[in-house]
């Protein structure tokens, strides 16, 4: 499916993704609020609108590397680079680890946090 598709930057964080369909009328809005995805206008098949937002994180989250699924949830894996080659690991906006790679010695160390699912 292809869809015209318009960022409109909001502030504090917030975007909105505004799906067009072919008479450029904006028939979806999806926000990205605080790392949440919701369809914020118009009815979708919660299947669809599922899709529509896998679609949309992957297509516009450049921190999300990986995505998948887990006892039918979506499971968003992020990592954000801080500073001292130090990266911190989410999973679905919670922190869950970190990785710190030493450029004199060229190794890495990862800490992980203990999670029970």
């Amino acid at each position: 499916m292809y869809a015209q598709i318009t960022v409109h930057d909001k502030s504090m964080g917030m975007k909105d993704y505004h799906l067009y369909n072919k008479n450029g009328l904006a028939f979806y809005v999806f926000r990205k609020s605080q790392g949440e995805w919701q369809l914020a206008f118009g009815v979708l098949a919660d299947d669809i609108k599922e899709a529509c937002i896998d679609a949309l994180i992957l297509r516009f989250d450049t921190d999300v590397p990986e995505l998948f699924y887990h006892h039918e949830k979506r499971q968003v894996v992020e990592f954000r680079a801080k500073k001292y080659s130090l990266w911190h690991i989410y999973l679905n906006n919670a922190y869950v680890g970190s990785i710190q790679y030493y450029t004199f010695t060229k190794s890495s160390i990862t800490t992980l946090k203990t999670m029970a699912y």
